[in-house]
């Protein structure tokens, strides 16, 4: 099969070890590098599930108790909620264009050692829906006027 151009390459460059004396040769010399050889496969990183921990900043002025501010929180899709986008877009794209539904995806959430009940991804998803809906129906209109875009 073809690997697709596209992909980032990663090189292990792979020595003899010094175990067995594999770098001399039969005559006792030291062996001397020529060259490689390679070749390429597919490789997959699976899932990983990790938590982030966006922390603020707090200053405050040294002349006076009043100065005190905190940087202003990172913007998220869900406000009241610790699924980060990427979870949800995560979610979705399985639920919705890999037909994976979210009691598959519960277990395997459970098998990377997090348990997300079923009932939260749906409820997640909903408020994503009613999140993202601005945006969908702009795009939605956009196609109609014919301006190019196809959802």
């Amino acid at each position: 099969m073809a690997l697709p151009a596209d992909l980032p390459r990663v090189e292990f460059i792979h020595f003899f070890t010094d175990v067995a004396n594999e770098k001399i040769c039969c005559d006792e010399a030291l062996l001397t590098r020529i060259g490689e050889e390679g070749s390429e496969e597919l490789h997959v990183i699976p899932a990983r599930v990790e938590v982030r921990r966006p922390i603020r900043s707090k200053h405050a002025c040294p002349a006076c108790e009043e100065g005190v501010r905190i940087a202003p929180p990172v913007a998220k899709l869900l406000t009241k909620s610790n699924a980060s986008s990427t979870l949800l877009a995560y979610v979705a794209t399985g639920k919705y264009q890999n037909t994976l539904p979210l009691n598959r995806q519960a277990e395997i959430f459970f098998r990377l050692g997090v348990e997300i009940p079923r009932n939260t991804l749906a409820c997640r998803m909903v408020e994503t829906g009613a999140r993202l809906a601005p945006a969908i129906g702009a795009l939605a209109s956009r196609t109609a006027d014919g301006a190019g875009y196809s959802c």
